[in-house]
């Protein structure tokens, strides 16, 4: 067998079993799901819950603190004229 061909599969099967590692710790249930809106650090669901809501009830974010927000990152595709 040649070594190219052996790192592939090595490769392969380290992928696999990394991505069924994940999922099992991951797993969500349906409890998970129907808990959704009322566990706000960690939505499970797009919508925070089955109802499908938009709205956050975290309060960390207000008028008041609104005004301490900064940037985190920055990210510039080019110049306005280079994007199509």
């Amino acid at each position: 067998m040649k070594p190219e061909r052996s790192f592939r599969q090595l490769v392969l099967a380290l992928a696999i079993g990394a991505a069924f590692s994940t999922t099992a710790a991951f797993a969500v249930t349906d409890q998970d799901i129907a808990d959704d809106a009322k566990t706000t650090d960690n939505v499970v669901s797009y919508g925070m819950g089955l109802q499908g809501q938009r709205f956050s009830p975290l309060d960390k974010l207000n008028a008041e603190t609104v005004k301490n927000l900064v940037p985190a990152y920055v990210l510039s595709f080019g110049d306005e004229k280079q994007r199509g």
